[in-house]
């Protein structure tokens, strides 16, 4: 199978021969340290991505001049290429350090953009350091097209196929295989994707896909979230999401073992330091009606006969509506979770991914129904190890309730085939 042909512009030999290195096992690599250099292998070759080191320009000081060029002739000569580029935040050192931007992070990015073709080729990715939040919300503000193949002719209206159901996003492996376990008619499609069709109790059949977000350990985040959920709504068209998984609890509001589901969902990402001190720049989102009002369904009170898993310590997993708190960070400080219940005094619990999601959704602009399902699996605080006994038992709630408000049939199907 041919190999997608990268090139990689950096005024830095080490910083090239680190990309190089990086990409190479999957892709064909050729590296260029200047613009003319770049340019003849253009002409010389069809390339499915660039990255260009603004990085290593910044540390020259010529990134204005030399960094405008280049992108002035991409976007005349190469439009429909995409583009990674690799910049710094002004108000840091005019180097990029290895450590700030991880191998898995750049195969990641170069997967996702490989397939995630621009109808306009004229978007810009800027990966800068400490700020890759901003960059994701401008990479998902226009529409992107999914090519499954190069050249792929981009669909019409017409085309286009009638999409899914409902497809449940998941963030870690074991999220996953606890949503996959609950059915027994699953066919995988790869190691992240697969699809099952689902009898609901009034006898019509929905259309699921269920997805992981993370295939690399310890692969997780806002982020990339975000990035691939943009992916999915171009490629699959889902009528409706459902994120699934475990969260962080808020003690005397809620359990171990209790499902959150959200109505407010709060995004702490975004935000800035001033005199030391971080400001949250807090954004909002809700789910949508028509799911969130089913979630009190009457053909849900026998959820909880899913479970499977056994829980650790006696009790009962009940349903917790409420806000929650969406954040980039691993959260095991219970002062990080009183900060936070400082401002938002009602929080249920604190998750990473559920914002971004929320945001892709709106900004794809497709009118997908959303639903976040949580399950609690620690408080955040200095117990957090010690808690870690819960995380089965959570994956396997989480997935239990999704099963269970699946069959209930909350919104009629796309194709509404009744058995």
């Amino acid at each position: 199978m041919e190999k997608y042909k990268l090139l990689i512009l950096d005024t830095l030999p080490n910083w090239r021969e680190m990309f190089k290195e990086y990409l190479s096992e999957k892709y064909e690599v050729q590296t260029a340290n200047n613009i003319e250099e770049a340019k003849n292998f253009m002409q010389q070759a069809n390339f499915d991505l660039v990255i260009v080191g603004l990085a290593s320009l910044n540390a020259l000081h010529f990134a204005d001049a030399v960094g405008q060029e280049f992108l002035s002739f991409l976007e005349s000569e190469h439009s429909n290429i995409p583009r990674i580029i690799i910049d710094n935040d002004s108000n840091n050192d005019n180097t990029l350090t290895k450590g700030k931007f991880s191998r898995d992070e750049l195969i990641e990015a170069v997967e996702d953009y490989i397939l995630v073709k621009h109808p306009t080729g004229k978007e810009i990715v800027e990966f800068i350091k400490n700020d890759l939040i901003d960059a994701i919300e401008d990479a998902i503000s226009k529409p992107k097209e999914v090519l499954r193949k190069k050249n792929k002719p981009t669909q019409t209206v017409q085309d286009r196929k009638i999409g899914v159901d409902f497809l449940i996003i998941t963030t870690l492996r074991k999220e996953y295989s606890a949503v996959l376990s609950k059915f027994s008619n699953v066919r995988t499609i790869d190691k992240s994707q697969s699809v099952v069709n689902v009898l609901t109790t009034k006898k019509f059949t929905y259309h699921v896909v269920i997805v992981c977000v993370t295939h690399l350990k310890k692969k997780m985040g806002p982020v990339i979230a975000a990035i691939k959920t943009t992916a999915w709504l171009k490629d699959l068209q889902p009528k409706n999401i459902l994120l699934v998984g475990i969260a962080g609890g808020v003690r005397d509001k809620s359990d171990l073992g209790d499902i959150i589901i959200p109505e407010n969902i709060i995004d702490a990402n975004v935000g800035k330091v001033v005199k030391g001190k971080e400001i949250p720049d807090y954004k909002h989102y809700e789910p949508t009606d028509i799911l969130f009002n089913e979630t009190d369904n009457t053909f849900l009170k026998n959820w909880s006969d899913h479970i499977e898993e056994k829980r650790p310590e006696n009790g009962k997993s009940k349903i917790i509506r409420g806000l929650i708190i969406s954040s980039g960070k691993v959260i095991a400080d219970s002062k990080a979770v009183e900060l936070y219940q400082e401002t938002w005094r009602d929080m249920r619990g604190f998750e990473m991914e559920g914002a971004a999601v929320a945001a892709a959704i709106k900004d794809v602009g497709q009118q997908t129904e959303f639903l976040m399902i949580r399950a609690i699996s620690d408080f955040g605080d200095e117990n957090k190890e010690s808690d870690k006994k819960w995380r089965p038992y959570a994956f396997d709630v989480a997935a239990s309730y999704t099963r269970a408000f699946l069959e209930s049939g909350p919104v009629l199907p796309l194709k509404p085939i009744f058995q």
